[in-house]
């Protein structure tokens, strides 16, 4: 298959920017490597990592030749300068083989999970991002999940009652469906969305039961937004809870639920598979090989980024396109309140730059005005670095969320990228850097 022009663009920042030595991997201990290492989850063939030969599976046990934490590790996803590298140290288990590269950022393209161990020694006495739980729960291993349970509840305990210490004690074998948990004031409630779906998995059935109507009692309640894929895993659980109760029924209903927040999770479409006897058939991309169109005045709701007055006309901004450059879109429900976006265009922000003029433009529509979201709206400010690059960065208001409401956005940020013709070609999550290199493959 012949490769694009823009492929062989980022092929040759690659090698200009990266290098890549392999060797035995000696006497590193593989199962200890893989209680204190990074493994990665996702590698975009398209992308970077791809292209310098990493693959699902490999382990990060080493930055700059020593031990890391989470904190060094976000530092490397921003490119160092004046002449100064990063240098990665991978294991590949099932070759023994370790992988050394280097470059002056973390190669894009590729994703972090945790492994089990790791994330369980985490929970227990560490900092754990409970999200990570989102990666196991999506790779669908009951076995995982269960083995999580009774970590989730010590930390939930240490955080309850031992103020963030370390927890020593012995791990539970059961809880009673009431036990309190940590109140919002000391941990965003969603993680306990991940401790229903564990407790679920351990057949924890009333606990799961309570924690899960605790957590959507508590969503109703107060407006917190969360990661589509979580209240997908709420569906999720309530649909193992229907089916323990021998409703199929109900457990059908929950998991197409699911799955309409959620479509491309593998666990949902086995569970639906398995629950209906019928094959599943991922849906394509609603979006891709449609156009948009939309004409919205340039304003920043939040007043934080400076750019001229006037209108957008997406038409009038892909007439100006030449073959090979791309407009990034992102459809947001709030500006610079949303995790998901933070997360994604603080990844993507200096692979949009440096593959300028790639991406010529960048289109953020926010519909969200909400006077509560004030305390976040001043970070992060990344269009001025775009700007910077070359890549005309505007922020679009859509006040009545008209966008949002003809093209059907179900979660946000939607990010889509739109080619010269003015087609839908690519969407997906910037964190994982996904949506920018299945355009350019």
């Amino acid at each position: 298959m012949a490769k694009t022009a823009q492929y062989e663009t980022v092929r040759h920042w690659v090698e200009a920017e990266y290098s890549v030595t392999k060797s035995a991997a000696g006497h590193l201990n593989e199962t200890t490597l893989s209680k204190v290492g990074q493994v990665l989850q996702r590698v975009h063939p398209n992308s970077p990592a791809g292209l310098l030969g990493l693959a699902k599976g490999d382990i990060l046990f080493a930055l700059n030749g020593g031990t890391f934490d989470g904190d060094d590790l976000r530092k490397s996803f921003q490119p160092r300068f004046l002449g100064r590298s990063y240098s990665f140290d991978f294991l590949r288990p099932d070759a023994h083989e370790k992988i050394r590269v280097t470059g002056k950022t973390f190669p894009f393209g590729a994703k972090f999970g945790q492994t089990v161990d790791s994330f369980c020694v985490d929970l227990r006495n560490g900092d754990p991002d409970p999200h990570d739980v989102d990666a196991f729960w999506a790779d669908g291993s009951p076995e995982d999940l269960a083995e999580i349970w009774p970590f989730f509840e010590a930390y939930n305990h240490r955080l309850l009652k031992l103020n963030g210490a370390p927890y020593d004690g012995a791990l539970p074998k059961s809880v009673t469906p009431t036990a309190p948990l940590a109140p919002p004031t000391v941990i965003w409630p969603g993680n306990f969305a991940w401790l229903a779906v564990c407790a679920a998995h351990a057949g924890q059935w009333e606990r799961a039961q309570r924690v899960l109507e605790t957590v959507e009692d508590h969503f109703e309640s107060s407006g917190d937004s969360g990661m589509m894929s979580m209240f997908a895993a709420m569906a999720y659980t309530r649909s193992m809870l229907a089916e323990n109760r021998g409703d199929i029924e109900k457990a059908v209903g929950h998991i197409e639920h699911a799955i309409e927040m959620s479509p491309r999770t593998p666990v949902l479409q086995q569970r639906l598979a398995r629950l209906t006897g019928q094959a599943f058939t991922v849906p394509p991309s609603k979006f891709i090989g449609q156009t948009l169109e939309y004409d919205l005045e340039r304003h920043d709701p939040k007043g934080k980024f400076a750019q001229s007055g006037g209108r957008v006309s997406l038409e009038n901004s892909v007439s100006k396109l030449s073959p090979g450059e791309y407009i990034l879109v992102c459809l947001m429900s709030g500006y610079r309140t949303n995790g998901p976006y933070v997360e994604g265009f603080g990844r993507a922000h200096t692979p949009l730059a440096r593959l300028s003029p790639i991406f010529r433009e960048v289109h953020i529509v926010t519909a969200w005005d909400k006077s509560r979201s004030r305390d976040l709206n001043h970070w992060p400010v990344m269009e001025p670095g775009l700007v910077k690059a070359g890549v005309n960065v505007s922020v679009l208001f859509d006040e009545e969320d008209v966008v949002s409401d003809t093209i059907e956005i179900l979660g946000a940020p939607t990010n889509l990228i739109i080619d010269h013709t003015g087609t839908v070609v690519s969407d997906g999550w910037l964190a994982g850097d996904e949506v920018l290199w299945a355009a350019l493959g």
